[in-house]
Order: structure tokens, then sequence, then C-alpha cells
């Protein structure tokens, strides 16, 4: 979400190939090294002992080093509902100043193809938000102390995020209309095809 508003209002940071490592590969890489040494660590070197309840829906699902208190709220913060807050807060911010400036300089920059990025953004964080913002901050709720608190909520949030994570291809494919277009001439031809048989 963040770097949408560089590629709609700073396109330029991404002109040469220098620029396009710093500006785009950097801060991903950053990303997915942190996490990746992070999960490593906490999942396999971590002391703890995983315990699996049958009687539950979530039977092993949360990992064992979130039995300690302090590191589960920094996890479901951090990892969780910081995210989230920062998808919305970003993608809301995109959408008001892409407004805004339209408005201010009657569309100085190619508004076809920003506003193509800006209701893509838009799209798929709604999508991604609507289950997951709810989803951790009644876990990040329940880490600071509050137990009983949205019990069954989190378990029908933690099962809608896996149809969310299945949903985001589709999702992504018809906000691109090339790629619609392609695959439903495909999808004809192949009933075309099944149907001449």
């Amino acid at each position: 979400s963040f770097e949408r508003h560089l590629l709609v209002f700073h396109e330029r940071l991404f002109v040469t190939q220098m620029k396009r490592r710093i500006w785009h590969y950097t801060p991903l890489g950053g990303i997915s090294l942190y996490l990746t040494v992070y999960y490593i660590y906490f999942m396999f070197f971590y002391p703890c002992e995983e315990e699996f309840d049958y009687h539950i829906d979530e039977c092993g699902a949360w990992p064992c080093f979130l039995n300690n208190r302090a590191h589960a709220i920094f996890h479901n913060f951090c990892h969780g509902l910081l995210p989230v807050l920062l998808i919305v807060l970003f993608s809301v911010g995109l959408f008001i100043r892409v407004v805004r400036h339209r408005r201010r300089l009657n569309q100085p920059l190619p508004w076809r193809k920003q506003r193509t990025m800006v209701i893509q953004i838009l799209v798929i964080s709604t999508l991604y938000s609507i289950v997951n913002l709810p989803m951790m901050l009644v876990a990040t709720l329940r880490q600071a102390g509050l137990r009983g608190y949205g019990e069954k909520a989190t378990n029908i949030f933690f099962f809608l995020c896996v149809y969310v994570i299945m949903l985001l291809p589709f999702v992504s494919i018809r906000l691109i209309p090339s790629a619609w277009d392609c695959l439903m001439s495909r999808l004809c031809r192949a009933k075309k095809t099944a149907e001449a048989k």
C-alpha cells in the first residue's frame, strides 16, 4: 500500500534499475529476510513443547512460542494487527490523496493507469482487512488479558483467512482487464471444444 503512493505520485523513483532496487526490492527483501529468520528461530529453535488439544477446532494451530504472554502480544500486534492497520491507513490515504490531487490539479497524471492501481489496492486491501482486522484485534485483546473475549469469533475468522488467500488470485485476475479477457476467451474456447466432442 505504501509503495502504491510512490508509484502513483513519485513515479520517477522507479525509472532506473538502481532506483527500483532501492525503492522496490530492498524493502521487500528486508521484510522477507526478517520474517524468515524470525519464524525459523521461533518455530525450530525456541525452547518450548507443542501442545495439541484434539477437542477444539484449531488443534495445534497456535505455535507454542505464543504461550509466552509478552511475546504473544508483540507477535499479534507487530505481525498481525499493525500490518492490517497500516494497509487500511495507507489504502484509504491513497484514495483520499488521489481524489484531492485530481481535484486540485485537474488530472495532471495519467489517471487511467493510476485509477487502475488505486482500485486494485483498495479492493485487495479491503478483502484482506475484512477478515484479518477483526481477527487480529480480538487475538491481541485476548493476549492482553481478556481471555474469554471473542473465542467463537476468533475460530470463525481463523478459518476465513484461508478463504481470503484462495480468493486473492481471482480478485487480482478480475482487476487486470487484459488477464480477465484472456482467461474468459480461453474458457470460451475450452467450452466450445468440449461441446464439439
